[in-house]
């Protein structure tokens, strides 16, 4: 049952990279298996298996997303901060009075 498993799962991550699918975490399982369908080789593979290989994929898209977008936060934390910090930019200023102290 193990092996089978195994298997199952270098199959179906064989079929990701091969179809270059870009999970995020709106995919649905149905999704998923439409995505990867001509991907995978006979005999068709337990759709436990799957299922279980899809959520793991998943939680890593959710992950990789929840990081990024904390980078994000992050960096538009620092930028406000550099704005408001910076006495050369002020609410009234014009786009071309601000390039020169953005691009250092």
């Amino acid at each position: 049952m193990l092996l089978q498993y195994l298997d199952d799962k270098s199959q179906i991550k064989d079929a990701v990279r091969m179809a270059e699918i870009g999970l995020t975490s709106a995919w649905t399982l149905d999704d998923f298996k439409v995505a990867i369908a001509k991907y995978i080789s006979s005999p068709p593979m337990s759709d436990t298996n799957l299922k279980f290989v899809f959520e793991e994929l998943l939680e890593r898209a959710r992950e990789k997303e929840e990081k990024e977008a904390k980078n994000r936060k992050r960096l538009a934390d620092e930028f406000y901060e550099f704005l408001h910090a910076s006495k050369e930019i002020t609410a009234s200023s014009k786009w071309e009075d601000c390039k020169s102290p953005l691009r250092r």
